[in-house]
């Protein structure tokens, strides 16, 4: 059987609006750059350091997020989403990226991971300086060019329903992928 629980406490689900901020409105050189970063922190309740506490962020991933600032406030950008999982703890700062596209959106996952990594510092030194990893994790595929929002959707929707821990996320993506429909129905399904 699969292991599902409901969404918890520890999980966060940062709104597209919230990470485009952060990207493209937010530049580390603002003067209120310390101030805002401090402010998400507190809204997203983020464990302390020397703190046992975990929580797992989902962030939704544009590859305009990956775009230069110039590029941003061109309308009509942004071609592709992904979905970026975050299981904040003391031990590592390392980020899944569940990529419907093989990989397509790895840059942009990068920066926003590398920038959502500032909040943590605010309230937990545990993590300055230290190495932010993104593992592309292996993802079930989708078969058409518009259908990578409703797949990160639904990659979100079955990681929320584990346990936290990344190690069977695959296998899990790849059975309940299998099990609502496969290629053929996964997306179509998530959309009722």
């Amino acid at each position: 059987g699969s292991c599902h629980r409901p969404p918890g406490d520890d999980d966060l689900f940062l709104d597209p609006s919230v990470v485009s901020f952060l990207m493209h409105q937010l530049p580390p050189d603002d003067e209120d750059y310390d101030h805002e970063i401090a402010n998400l922190n507190r809204g997203w309740n983020l464990p302390r350091s020397q703190s046992k506490d975990r929580r797992r962020i989902f962030i939704p991933v544009s590859d305009q997020f990956g775009a230069s600032r110039s590029a941003f406030s061109r309308p009509g950008g942004g071609n592709h989403w992904s979905m970026l999982l975050w299981e904040v703890s003391r031990e590592e700062v390392s980020f899944g990226h569940f990529d419907s596209s093989s990989g397509l959106n790895r840059e942009a996952a990068v920066a926003v991971a590398r920038k959502v990594v500032d909040v943590l510092r605010v309230s937990n030194s545990d993590h300055d300086g230290c190495r932010v990893r993104v593992v592309e994790r292996k993802t079930p595929q989708q078969g058409n060019g518009h259908d990578c929002g409703v797949f990160a959707l639904g990659v979100a929707e079955i990681l929320a329903a584990m346990p936290f821990g990344m190690e069977k996320a695959e296998e899990e993506l790849q059975k309940q992928y299998d099990e609502r429909g496969g290629q053929g129905e996964f997306a179509i399904r998530l959309r009722r």
